[in-house]
């Protein structure tokens, strides 16, 4: 039958169809996507990081501001306590003017302090990303009334906790993730270059209905199905692939050596990390006791500068003890602060649950 005839004939219907599948086996090397993302898990850690510490820079300056406004408060009221005797006769003019220094210097620090903590508010709102304008309210500082049992029972849990954080650096610190991921790149490459030398396999499946490729149509009905398996053998690749093996090898023993360095240097971290957050709590608890004692030692002057059992000198001295004292406790809590903050992060557990843990603190 010519091809006119079939073209002519209506009642002849031919199709064809063939498909093919094609299986090369072969090893991909390594998963870059993961690679990145352990990557830009560090860097998240680092913005974060930053961030928390311009927060707590700030609410220690307010702390500091608040503080500096009740060492006024207290100047002038021993200022007024001063003019009182000095008008009923009972002390010299010189007491007044000792009360008025004071006063003048507290004032003079008030303003210091309103500087700084104006300043701690504009470098933490530059790291949130938020206008200059912006209005931010910071909590107020909590009380230290009964702390100190929280405190003896921080020391008694942070003692312990050396090995579990070690521990959790290993596994969750993202530097370590990818560093991690990138030397098991770099062996999965080494598989993959191996892989390249060994003698591919091709697998093909065909179907054919009513004709075969490069042929016209078929007038019979028809149908042949084909299978095969082609196996390529290299016999020589002047060496190549030895070369790119060593390479990939070279490649993967210096992310070895890449790991092993940052596991070192994050666990070191954590070492010293915990050790700063040991003694930052014990430092809370001597600055707790410092202030009460500060407290008291100032409403005993008070009381018998009132009834004339005492000097101004011993008032103001013990008026300037108690700022002291309340400097040194602001100084702790931003050290305590600090302390847990860098060891949370030298973990790589910093996130929402953390953060949350320390501001309740």
């Amino acid at each position: 039958m010519s091809a006119d005839q079939n073209q002519a004939s209506g009642s002849t219907r031919a199709r064809a169809c063939a498909c093919a599948a094609m299986l090369m086996l072969v090893l991909a090397g390594g998963m870059p996507g993961q690679s990145q993302a352990m990557i830009h898990d560090a860097n998240l850690q680092k913005t974060l990081t930053a961030t928390i510490q311009a927060y707590f820079d700030a609410q220690s300056a307010r702390a500091v501001l608040a503080a500096k406004v009740d060492s006024e408060r207290i100047a002038r009221e021993t200022m007024a306590s001063a003019t009182r005797r000095e008008a009923s006769g009972t002390v010299a003019r010189s007491d007044t003017l000792q009360a008025t220094t004071a006063l003048a210097r507290a004032s003079l620090e008030l303003h210091r302090a309103d500087g700084s903590y104006r300043k701690a508010v504009s470098v933490l709102l530059y790291a949130m990303g938020l206008p200059a304008e912006s209005v931010i309210h910071l909590p107020e500082e909590a009380s230290t009334e009964n702390s100190l049992p929280e405190i003896e029972r921080m020391l008694a849990v942070q003692g312990t906790q050396l090995q579990q954080q070690l521990r959790q650096a290993r596994l969750a610190h993202p530097a370590i993730l990818a560093a991690r991921e990138q030397w098991r790149a770099a062996q999965s490459r080494v598989t993959a270059s191996q892989a390249e030398g060994m003698p591919p396999i091709d697998f093909s499946a065909n179907y054919y209905q009513n004709a075969y490729p490069g042929q016209g149509l078929s007038a019979t009905r028809s149908r042949i199905n084909t299978v095969g398996i082609a196996i390529t053998i290299p016999v020589f690749d002047g060496f190549s692939r030895n070369y790119k093996i060593g390479r990939a090898r070279a490649q993967a023993e210096q992310r070895e050596q890449e790991l092993t360095d940052t596991q070192n240097t994050v666990l070191t971290e954590v070492v010293k990390a915990h050790a700063d957050a040991l003694s930052s709590t014990e430092n809370l608890r001597a600055s707790e006791a410092l202030l009460t004692a500060a407290t008291q030692s100032l409403a005993v002057s008070q009381r018998k500068y009132g009834k004339g059992a005492a000097d101004i000198l011993e008032v103001l001295t013990t008026q300037a003890s108690l700022a002291d004292a309340t400097q040194e406790r602001i100084r702790c809590l931003a050290e305590w602060r600090s302390a847990r903050l860098r060891l949370i992060a030298s973990i790589g557990a910093l996130g929402t649950q953390s953060v949350r843990s320390m501001q309740a603190q």
